[in-house]
């Protein structure tokens, strides 16, 4: 079989994460809040507005919000104004691949690496959110411990992460990791490290009952995992980057996304990306 195709190129240094969670966190702040909580302060708002200028110089900053999103959207949708949630996505079927280490190389075996997906969390379930007691406090250990396993990734085998905020619940209290480790032992380094100590440690001793902390861990051998995107930008286990020794460049120290084209062969199905099959079961519908 031919070697899969990457379809981002090699990097000379490594991808830049957003370390900082304060975009994260000014989501949590704001989902903190119900809709109805939400509309009711803009409406109140807008009175006060309307109680100390003239009612046209009020209505001047909804308004000209309205006609602001709705021009943007409609130039936005005649291709006049780049929409960003399409420039970054990737067309077609593609795949999260592992590159070897030791060349850069993806070669044509599907899961040929093993790995280990961590998923570290936090929750506040207190009506006042962040600014429930503790609240501040776990939050600055939640930022260092991230950055910590950032600084160190190379230490620990850490590939890469995202954020990711739960949307089931009536105000999405809950911020999520999750990593994408080398092996477990890395895992286990992190899970070990001073920052992380301090956090579990001051979690422990606060007694908060409306604090909660949580993770989940899988080590997953070669052959027992796939990922499928479908006009997708790079996401979760497609978002991480490798560094590798990459024999096109003489051995050369590069960084590698692991996004490589599903189009055909065995990527091309569940069991195909899983070495259950050669990926042709889809033919049987036509594509």
């Amino acid at each position: 079989m031919a070697e899969f195709v990457n379809l981002i190129s090699k990097s000379s240094k490594p991808h830049a994460y957003n370390e900082s969670t304060d975009g994260d966190l000014a989501g949590f702040v704001k989902d903190a809040f119900t809709l109805r909580t939400l509309v009711c302060a803009g409406a109140a708002l807008q009175v006060v507005l309307f109680a100390i200028v003239p009612p046209r110089v009020a209505a001047a900053p909804a308004v000209a919000g309205l006609l602001y999103t709705i021009i943007l959207t409609a130039l936005q949708t005649a291709n006049v104004v780049p929409y960003r949630a399409a420039e970054i996505r990737i067309p077609g079927k593609t795949s999260a691949q592992l590159p070897s280490r030791a060349t850069g190389g993806f070669g044509s075996t599907p899961a040929a690496e093993p790995l280990v997906v961590f998923h570290l969390a936090l929750r506040i379930s207190h009506p006042l959110g962040l600014l429930a007691p503790g609240a501040p406090t776990i939050m600055q250990h939640f930022q260092a411990i991230n950055n910590s396993c950032l600084k160190e990734a190379e230490k620990w085998g850490l590939m890469g992460f995202s954020h990711w905020r739960e949307g089931g619940q009536g105000s999405n209290n809950t911020l999520m990791l999750v990593y994408y480790f080398r092996d477990i032992e890395g895992l286990n380094a992190f899970a070990h490290d001073e920052t992380h100590r301090k956090g579990w440690d001051w979690l422990v001793k606060s007694k908060y009952p409306h604090i909660g902390f949580m993770h989940e861990a899988f080590s997953v051998d070669k052959g027992a995992y796939e990922s499928i995107y479908q006009n997708f930008p790079p996401t979760l286990m497609g978002n991480i980057t490798m560094k590798v020794n990459d024999e096109g460049s003489g051995g050369a120290e590069k960084w590698v996304r692991p996004i490589v084209s599903a189009d055909k062969g065995a990527l091309r199905s569940q069991f195909g990306r899983m070495r259950k099959s050669a990926g042709r079961e889809h033919e049987a519908y036509g594509y």
